[in-house]
This record gives structure tokens, C-alpha cells and sequence, in this order.
């Protein structure tokens, strides 16, 4: 089933390309550390992105901290080769998990999504905030991009974009949309 969201979501990519040219998004698919155990994952990658002509690029896989504790010297060498294709690599749900500060020098990590569980009460929750300031000061001294998941409000941006939150994914900017609806949609933003 993995393999086939992939494979599907890679070929949905190079039809935004097609329609939106320069502007068209990266397409970012959920990995399991179940399908890195079943199978090697920068072999199906790879014939994936030559079979679908996606360019590495615009590529993100999305894993859990779960991942990285489970025979870190295989995994390890994965998401390197992974890195080595171009395609970025996402950490989801970040601080929900096995958190470990090592992992993410260690890691070929690119980004931190920063779970939504921090975001929802961080305007009245001064732990959420001194959490969500500490994920976002990391993040920015190892070069990593963040973002925040699960944002709702205005207030919420702002306070994001102020601390140097990267992207903001949320019903702030938009429901889940039916494929033509996010075309109309990625055409209106750019």
C-alpha cells in the first residue's frame, strides 16, 4: 500500500508541473518505519522518480521519530542515500515521539514538522510557546526549514512567522481540497 501511495503521489506531482510549471509545490508522502524494516527504500524511490520523470527535488518523505530509534545503522544508511537522490527528508509530528537531539545531527534530516499539539493553545499555553520557541531556535542553528502543523488562526501566523516559523500547514490557509479544487487554489495563491 505504501508503495503504491508513493508511486501515486509522485505522478500526481508531475501533473502540477505540467499545469504549474516553476510554481507547482513539492509533493511530501508519510513513510512508515514498517516499510523501511520490509524493503529498501532508496531502490523504490529512485525507480519511482525515473518511472514518473519527478524531479528528486520535489520529493519530500515524511518519518516519524519512531524511525530512528528502530536499527539506526540501516536506517541511517537509507536516508543517506535518500539525501544523495535530492529527495529532502521530513520529520512529522516532531516532539510527539522519541525525541532524541541526537538524531538530528545525526540524521540527513532537511525539516521539522512541528506537531500541531504545540501549535493549538500556544497563544495562552506558555509551555506550548517555550516549546515551540525551542524547536524553532534548533531547528534555525542546524539549518533545518520548519513546520508548523495545524495552524487555525491569524494570531497563530504571526506569532510563527515572527520567531522565524518557515511554512504554516493548517485550516488557516485551507481545508484538504479535491484535487481540481487545490489546482483553482495553488492558482489563486501564486
Amino acid at each position: 500500500m505504501g508503495e503504491l501511495i508513493l508511486r501515486k503521489a509522485c505522478i500526481q506531482a508531475v501533473r502540477w508541473i505540467e499545469e504549474l510549471g516553476a510554481n507547482a509545490p513539492s509533493v511530501a508522502v508519510n513513510m512508515s518505519s514498517f516499510q523501511f524494516q520490509r524493503q529498501h527504500i532508496p531502490t523504490l524511490v529512485k525507480e519511482i522518480l525515473i518511472n514518473t520523470g519527478l524531479p528528486a527535488h520535489k520529493l519530500i518523505l515524511e518519518i516519524t521519530e519512531r524511525l530512528l530509534i528502530v536499527d539506526t545503522d540501516e536506517i541511517l544508511r537509507q536516508l543517506q542515500e535518500i539525501r544523495e537522490l535530492g529527495v529532502g527528508l521530513s520529520i512529522d509530528d516532531f516532539g510527539t515521539g522519541y525525541s532524541s537531539l541526537s538524531y538530528l545531527k545525526k540524521f540527513p534530516i532537511t525539516k521539522l514538522k512541528i506537531d500541531k499539539a504545540f501549535i493549538q493553545d500556544m497563544e495562552t499555553d506558555e509551555e506550548n510557546m517555550a516549546l515551540v520557541d525551542s524547536i524553532l531556535n534548533m531547528a534555525k542553528s542546524l539549518k533545518l526549514e520548519v513546520v508548523a502543523e495545524g495552524v487555525e488562526t491569524q494570531e497563530q501566523e504571526d506569532i510563527l512567522r515572527e520567531r522565524g516559523c518557515d511554512f504554516a500547514q493548517g485550516y488557516l490557509h485551507s481545508r484538504p481540497l479535491y484535487r481540481k479544487d487545490f489546482i483553482d487554489y495553488l492558482i489563486n495563491q501564486n
